[in-house]
Order: C-alpha cells, then sequence, then structure tokens
C-alpha cells in the first residue's frame, strides 16, 4: 500500500480547505461586505458574472443597458430576443434584452425615440424596470415612479445606501435588490418612500400651503430658468413657441414631458428635497434648474 506522506498529508488538506473559498468569492467582495451574501447569491445562481480580473467592484455605478440585461436574465431566463427597437438600440450586445423588456411593456425609452443604454439608471428608473419585470402589480399615481418605489418599499427591498430618487445604482445595490426579492429576505433594513422624498417633521414644521408655479418656454428659453420651491409644490411648463420643446432631466430622470407643441403644458409636482437640471432635448441649449428645499 502506498503511503503520502505528512506533509503531502498537509499540503493536500490546504488545498481542499482554500480552493472553495477562492472560487465563492471575487477578490473585492468577502464576507463582511454589506451586500456579500447578496453577491454571492447572484454568482450563484448565473445572474452576475465578475470582471477577468477576478473582481465584481460592488461600489461601480451601472448603466440602463447593462441592468436591463441583467433584471431580464433573472426574470426570463433564455428568453431575451428581438433588436432595432430604439434608434440607439440596434444590434449591439445588450439588443436582445432591450427590445425583449419593450415587447413586454417592462420599459419605454424615452421622448425622443432613444433608450440611453450607456446612462447611469437611477433608483427610479430601475425601480419600474424590476416592478414590470417581476410582475408586482401596482396602482397608478401621477408622480410616474411612486408606485414602483411603494411596491419595493412594500417588500422591504430599498438598500439603506439609497438616499434619493436619482441614487444611481451600483452593482452592490442591484445584487442586493435582486436577492431580496427572489430569496424573499424581508428582515433586513429598507428605505421608505417617504424618506427617498424627504418628507420629515421638519418639512411638516414649516406648514407651507403648495404653490403652483408657471414657467413660460418662449423665445427657445424657459421664462424662470432657476426656481427655488418647496417640497409638495408644483410647476406648469406651458409652450408658448410655434417650434416644440421638451422638459427633461438632464440625468435621465423623474422629469419626461414628452413633445410639447404650441399651447401644451406639463405639470410636475416635486415631492422630494433636491436639485433638478433640465433642458430641451429637441434644442438642447435650452436649460433650467429648479431647486426643491
Amino acid at each position: 500500500m502506498k503511503h503520502i506522506s505528512f506533509f503531502s498529508a498537509i499540503a493536500l488538506s490546504l488545498s481542499l480547505l482554500f480552493v472553495p473559498l477562492a472560487q465563492a468569492d471575487f477578490v473585492d467582495v468577502n464576507h463582511s461586505h454589506p451586500y456579500g451574501d447578496a453577491i454571492d447569491y447572484v454568482k450563484a445562481q448565473g445572474i452576475v458574472k465578475g470582471y477577468a480580473d477576478g473582481t465584481y467592484k460592488p461600489d461601480k455605478t451601472i448603466n440602463r443597458a447593462e441592468f436591463t440585461k441583467i433584471i431580464i436574465e433573472a426574470t426570463f431566463p433564455g428568453e431575451a430576443a428581438g433588436e432595432k427597437c430604439f434608434s440607439d438600440v440596434q444590434t449591439e450586445w445588450f439588443a436582445a434584452y432591450i427590445c425583449l423588456a419593450q415587447n413586454k411593456g417592462i420599459i419605454g425609452g424615452y421622448a425622443d425615440g432613444t433608450f440611453k443604454p450607456g446612462q447611469n439608471i437611477s433608483f427610479v428608473e430601475a425601480a419600474k424596470i424590476i416592478v414590470g419585470a417581476f410582475g408586482y402589480p401596482t396602482d397608478s399615481d401621477d408622480v410616474w415612479y411612486k408606485p414602483f418605489a411603494l411596491s419595493l418599499e412594500g417588500k422591504m427591498a430599498i438598500p439603506n445606501s439609497i438616499a434619493s430618487f436619482e441614487h444611481q445604482i451600483t452593482r452592490g445595490e442591484m445584487a442586493e435588490i435582486i436577492y431580496r426579492l427572489k430569496s424573499n429576505v424581508t428582515s433586513k433594513a429598507s428605505r421608505s418612500y417617504n424618506e427617498l422624498a424627504g418628507i420629515n417633521e421638519e418639512a411638516s414644521e414649516k406648514n407651507l400651503e403648495p404653490q403652483t408655479i408657471m414657467v413660460d418656454i418662449q423665445g427657445f428659453a424657459y421664462s424662470q430658468q432657476e426656481l427655488t420651491i418647496n417640497v409638495g409644490d408644483t410647476i406648469i411648463w406651458t409652450n408658448n413657441d410655434t417650434a416644440a420643446h421638451t422638459v427633461t432631466s438632464q440625468s435621465g430622470g423623474i422629469l419626461d414631458s414628452g413633445n410639447l407643441s404650441n399651447g401644451q403644458t406639463y405639470q410636475y409636482t416635486f415631492t422630494e428635497a433636491g436639485t433638478f437640471e433640465y433642458l430641451c432635448t429637441i434644442h438642447p441649449t435650452m436649460t433650467g434648474k429648479v431647486i426643491v428645499e
């Protein structure tokens, strides 16, 4: 009988001990990471892969194409198909996933016919895609993103690192949301809609009546290019030019009027504090800013 030496046995034991750990973890994510269990989950499920250097980059923001691809793979595995569904989505690597999401009514794109696949995705955009892909029921609301945020709130699926509606989602946060939803994890702390909206005691103490502010679009400019308002106030933009204009968030966020012809209006009630920059996508030199306190 062939015997194994003491040192050979030790070497074999160590190799058996450390190889599984190396395979299980990304080199930049350990089990003390706040989203470590979620990242382990999405990797084990084949939903997300790391980079060639063995990293996951949990703090890296994720763009709209990458996010849509991952959510579609998590909810409709093997079904991705289609191409040329937006003017900026043709035959690229992500086209099949984005086009499937459009066909299923999960995404709609922007008023100018684009999807903006390379743009970082905000929380409200991500919430709409997630809730649509998972098929969660929602009620309609004048604030387009509110039903989707409330849906994730009800499932305890808004990680604490998300601090606003415009927050740009990271790869770690994406993994955490998927993990909580697919594994029905409800024991972790979660943000609420009101927290993200900045609705708190301080705002109540002000006891301010909501105001409606009128902004004219005329002479290829917004009549008030910078406004300071309070949470709960509404702005109504009216197009008084013969040319069409839009009111669209510069970072791809909450403001999206679509094309406004002469005499048409667009209104939006601001439910969160922050600075919101916008422009006309038809005439990009037209810009405006709303500061909500």
